[in-house]
């Protein structure tokens, strides 16, 4: 028969025999003992992956490889088991933190309320936590070339990190945890000199599909596949041409904003005249990019890649597909006008499961973004120098005082009076050090006088 697992961890029937011994022997302690021991247990917080499956060419690839990686949603951090080349088993840690281009501060602009019913608890994504993370090793360990973009959400970890020279992935979606590991030929994994802005809108049907099946997902999150998706955009961005995209808003709208077909050009009229109709609503003139999520789009593996991804300079229509971690970003480099290369994250395989065995940018793709730069008016440049300290207010110096003034209390000292007004302020005489050096001059003409005035008083 079946176990049941209590919150716990500790399966009901262990529980019961234990109870049992108790009630009839003190003796029990130690096998009750035991029996804790071995009892299988289960956190909350932790989820560990360790099964893998290659997608992609990995031959020609010499270098290590994830053998495992768990995470800690207390502590917010992961543990990472390395296979490095030499065969010996490295562990590193990446500490977690929030994520710089999907911020909780990020505005969610919900629709009417009968554009879902009922609406998924995360539809304003309370609780949905988006994560980037640094590796860090014992001293002596090298750490290897790597990115995170993660999401935590439901005590459920999902999205794709880099670790070396193959990009692992965790499907929302999947039914089971297998992490699917793909092969990255080459990369900056440099800081980004440059930032762009991007906007998702979404629909009820995109929320509502799953990826495999364009039927009804459990849990209506394709919102959060959605998001997610643009999240691993940015670490690819990063890593490959060195550009970060930024989210800077969230907009659900219903189906309809879009027509009812799958031709392109029609869906992108429609996109295009929605963009022009409320570009100043919801500030989209410095986007460089917007998503439409599409449901209700031919399933994956029939027809032409267009029913993917619709792209033009500035809007991507985005359907449902099993790759749809790395969709956008395939989409995405349709927008920047980057060449189909075989391979490479332009290269689309028509009906096969995996449509994206290959997810980065090569060379030839960094030189074409290099003689066709991004609009100015839409990009932003980062900068890591030092920043420039202001100039700080210079410091009041001692203004010198006369020897005349140091010396004037002697009765035949005669310096302190002058009617010689000086034919100019000094240059470095600035308001405040004049006013300082009154002061002190001020007080000893005061004694000066007092001086003069008893000694005339003692010779009358």
């Amino acid at each position: 028969m079946p176990t049941t697992i209590t919150k716990n961890g500790i399966p009901e029937l262990i529980i019961g025999v234990m109870l049992l011994m108790l009630k009839h022997t003190q003796r029990a302690i130690i096998p009750l003992l035991m029996l804790l021991a071995l009892a299988p247990t289960k956190s909350a917080t932790a989820q560990i992956f360790d099964q893998f499956s290659l997608v992609g060419d990995h031959s020609g690839i010499r270098t290590g490889f994830v053998t495992s990686i768990s995470f800690d949603a207390q502590q917010r951090k992961a543990s990472i088991q390395f296979l490095n080349v030499a065969g010996g088993s490295e562990e590193f840690t990446a500490q977690l933190t929030e994520s710089t281009s999907i911020q909780s501060s990020i505005p969610v602009f919900l629709p009417s309320v009968d554009f879902l019913q009922p609406p998924p608890a995360s539809l304003d994504l309370s609780g949905v936590e988006f994560l980037q993370g640094a590796l860090s090793a014992s001293e002596g360990s090298v750490v290897p070339t790597h990115w995170f973009r993660l999401t935590y959400f439901d005590d459920q970890w999902s999205g794709a990190f880099r670790v070396d020279q193959r990009i692992y992935s965790i499907d929302r979606q999947s039914t089971d945890s297998t992490v699917t590991v793909r092969p990255v030929r080459d990369g900056l994994n440099r800081r980004p000199d440059s930032r762009i802005r991007v906007s998702a809108v979404i629909d009820e049907n995109y929320i509502q599909t799953d990826s495999l099946s364009n039927a009804a997902a459990a849990g209506n999150q394709g919102h959060l596949s959605a998001i997610e998706s643009i999240h691993i955009l940015d670490g690819l961005l990063t890593d490959g041409l060195g550009i970060t995209a930024w989210l800077e808003q969230v907009i659900y709208q219903p189906a309809t904003i879009l027509p009812a077909t799958t031709a392109a050009s029609a869906l992108l009229a429609g996109a295009e005249t929605w963009n022009d109709t409320n570009a100043d609503v919801f500030g989209l003139d410095d986007n460089l990019a917007v998503f439409f999520f599409r449901g209700g789009m031919p399933p994956y593996g029939v027809g032409e890649p267009a029913l993917q991804a619709y792209t033009n300079d500035h809007i991507a229509i985005i359907g449902s597909t099993p790759d749809y971690q790395f969709a956008t970003a395939h989409a995405m480099g349709g927008m920047l006008g980057l060449p189909y290369e075989n391979n490479t994250l332009q290269q689309w395989h028509l009906n096969s499961r995996t449509a994206l065995p290959d997810v980065f940018w090569s060379d030839s793709h960094r030189q074409h973004l290099s003689a066709n730069p991004l609009p100015a008016s839409l990009t932003q440049s980062i900068s890591y120098d030092a920043p420039e300290i202001a100039d700080q207010p210079s410091e009041q110096t001692a203004v010198a005082i006369d020897e005349a003034l140091l010396i004037a209390e002697q009765p035949e000292s005669g310096g302190l009076i002058s009617n010689d007004a000086p034919d100019s302020t000094p240059s470095d005489f600035t308001a405040n050090e004049g006013a300082g050096a009154l002061v002190p001059f001020a007080l000893l003409l005061l004694l000066a006088g007092q001086r003069v005035t008893r000694r005339n008083a003692h010779n009358r």
